[in-house]
């Protein structure tokens, strides 16, 4: 009886766990719109979202983190950005971010563009959105080498996040994303 119990227990949380494990594997796909679509001026090309989960602990989720660029039709002008999702118990307002790329250290553009708080009786947590502009040799380098983008918020006293883009699984999200945008620039 007490055998049968425990495989029931195992087997329940297996189910209950297992969409989240499935959550830190590589995304199914890149999706590409505007291509076309004539009414479009540029194309839009967008990863799945990514999250890391080997530094989860006490519930606390790491950051969700997706790829995202626009080509101009007519102007074959490209942007690139990281969006990035965050979850803390304080604001923290995301506004400076740094890289090493090829040696160097690189100042990147960064903008929080949507902060919510989401309170239950334990108390709230802050999800910020936020949009790091690279540029397409940094995605190149992240996608060969790794690397770490680093986040400093000025309203949280010392905060900083490291955004790790060293995994084998984090760098093919970003080759991925990479092929996908060179073939809807192509296609244009």
């Amino acid at each position: 009886m007490v055998g049968t119990d425990m495989r029931s227990l195992t087997l329940c949380l297996a189910v209950l766990l297992l969409p989240l494990l499935a959550a830190g594997c590589a995304s199914p796909g890149v999706s590409v719109s505007g291509l076309k679509d004539e009414r479009e001026r540029q194309v839009r090309v967008d990863t799945a979202a990514y999250q890391d989960h080997s530094e989860l602990g006490l519930g606390i989720h790491g950051p969700e983190w997706h790829l995202r660029g626009t080509v101009g039709k007519d102007t074959r002008v490209a942007f690139h950005q990281i969006y990035l999702r965050t979850g803390a118990p304080q604001r923290r307002r995301w506004d400076e971010a740094t890289a090493v790329v090829d040696g160097a250290l690189v100042h990147l553009d960064v903008e929080t563009v949507d902060s919510s708080p989401r309170c239950s009786e334990f108390g709230c947590i802050y999800l910020e959105d936020t949009v790091i502009r690279v540029e397409e040799a940094h995605l190149r380098h992240w996608a060969e080498a790794g690397g770490t983008i680093q986040l400093v918020s000025s309203l949280a006293e010392k905060a900083h996040l490291d955004l790790s883009l060293d995994g084998a699984e984090a760098r093919q999200e970003i080759d991925k994303y990479l092929e996908s945008f060179q073939d809807a620039r192509s296609a244009i």
